[in-house]
């Protein structure tokens, strides 16, 4: 078997394989879709959690539909990331890195508190790829928890280290509905026998287990 044939044969099999694979996800949906119809109107969810679903479940068709990515927010995102890329690349350079690192941008709130904050102690670029790496799905519309942490952690650290702490303890949220009140709620208790910085982490604990 020549290369040729050989290089068309792995072709086929990967866009076989791929095509299978996409085929196997669209049942899951179609199965979840299902069962979601089934058990919905019999819930005992509460209110919270019931909105928090619906949401997701909104997301889940705007992607579905094939409008979650490649449109105007990752343009967006492009346009943003090389104006502070070409402070420290050519523009050529810039351009490339913002594609690049705009693939993994959600939530454009997020990336511009972020680079905002990052920039205070790391370069244009450093702070542009500190904040495309921590905007991605799992901080999707908790701009509010990650402004409410930074601001409790910024008073005991560096900018940078506040901002990164912030993330984790949105990341660490189940629900975005409700737990800025959370937040607003057990915080105060916490931060009677600790720092700030300390009883934010340990307000994200607590808020995380409801």
């Amino acid at each position: 078997m020549n290369f040729m044939k050989a290089s068309f044969l792995i072709i086929c099999l990967t866009s076989s394989l791929w095509a299978q694979d996409r085929r196997a996800i669209k049942r899951q949906i179609s199965d979840l879709s299902l069962r979601m119809d089934r058990e919905a109107p019999y819930s005992d969810a509460d209110t919270e959690d019931l909105l928090e679903a619906r949401d997701l479940l909104k997301e889940g068709l705007i992607l579905i539909a094939g409008q979650g990515g490649g449109g105007g927010d990752f343009k967006l995102c492009i346009n943003y990331a090389f104006e502070q890329y070409k402070r420290q690349y050519s523009s050529s350079a810039a351009l490339e890195r913002a594609q690049v690192k705009c693939k993994n941008v959600v939530d454009m709130k997020v990336l511009e508190f972020l680079f905002e904050k990052h920039k205070r102690n790391q370069s244009a670029g450093g702070a542009m790829d500190l904040a495309t790496s921590q905007s991605d799905r799992s901080v999707k519309g908790k701009v509010e928890l990650i402004e409410f942490s930074y601001d409790k952690h910024s008073r005991n650290t560096s900018s940078t280290s506040a901002a990164t702490k912030a993330v984790t303890n949105a990341r660490a949220q189940k629900r975005n509905r409700g737990t800025l009140a959370c937040f607003n709620q057990y915080f105060p208790i916490h931060s009677r026998t600790n720092s700030s910085s300390v009883a934010m982490d340990k307000t994200s604990d607590t808020c995380s287990r409801f």
